[in-house]
């Protein structure tokens, strides 16, 4: 980290505290944010999770109306193996690791997995952090890292490790799998078959962006034996396949949708 850089991180950590002080708004609050953080510097965040990095201010998961089903889902687990699969910078990864749980996180966008790992020491979570793409086969894959690191879509760009999550679990068998891929879940979903086969009660919440991308992950799960519901919508009524879903071997039981 230059000095620079190192002095505008350190100043964010006074931001953390003076903003809650002063109480700026607006265009006040946005004067602020252009001082205290010239680009790319990423942003210090409190959250209910603890202080939290981000690459370049996506830090809206950690409104409460952001998923808010998912993230209950998560908080529900003790004692428990969660893999987030496109973990950005960790908000789930530590939600689920302060709740005591073993937490696997995978991020490839180099910037967002410093964050990562940072916010995971930061908030005192013991997790596996793989700096990887959990892809179908073991290898590399071309990966196009958005202006916006949470915009990473798999076409020609930069090249990065490939790895299936039965590479990663090894015969473990997790408890939840969380997978945000930007329409790539099907992809990741064929590099776990093992460990779909193997599970018995593992629920896995994976993110739909539309029709046919929903209903090809739906197909691909029922093969094991899956049945996937909506957890939460959150497109327009004219995008109703827009969400999160959950499928899981067992009958889905206790599984409040948001849109009900």
């Amino acid at each position: 980290m230059t000095a620079l850089g190192g002095f505008y991180n350190r100043m964010s950590m006074l931001k953390v505290g003076l903003s809650h002080v002063v109480g700026l708004k607006g265009k006040g609050r946005l004067l602020w944010f252009v001082l205290v953080f010239p680009k790319p510097v990423e942003l210090m965040v409190r959250t209910p999770y603890g202080n939290m990095r981000f690459p370049d201010g996506f830090f809206y998961a950690v409104k409460p109306n952001y998923e808010p089903e998912t993230r209950r889902l998560i908080s529900l687990l003790r004692g428990c193996l969660f893999v987030d699969v496109g973990a950005h910078a960790g908000v789930y990864s530590i939600l689920a690791g302060k709740n005591g749980n073993k937490v696997i996180a995978l991020e490839p966008d180099p910037r967002t997995f410093r964050c990562l790992r940072e916010n995971l020491v930061m908030n005192r979570v013991d997790a596996e952090t793989y700096p990887y793409a959990a892809w179908r086969e073991d290898g590399f894959v071309d990966l196009e890292f958005g202006k916006q690191s949470s915009l990473t879509r798999t076409k020609v760009g930069t090249s990065v490790r490939a790895v299936t999550l039965d590479t990663i679990l090894g015969g473990r068998i997790p408890d939840l799998v969380k997978i945000d891929v930007e329409d790539s879940e099907l992809e990741v979903l064929k590099g776990m078959t093992k460990t779909l086969k193997a599970a018995t009660h593992m629920k896995v919440v994976y993110e739909a962006l539309g029709k046919e991308h929903s209903a090809n992950a739906k197909e691909f799960l029922q093969r094991f034996d899956y049945t996937s519901e909506l957890l939460e919508r959150w497109g327009s009524a004219s995008m109703p396949e827009w969400g999160n879903y959950v499928a899981q071997k067992a009958p889905l039981k206790g599984i409040r949708s948001s849109t009900d």
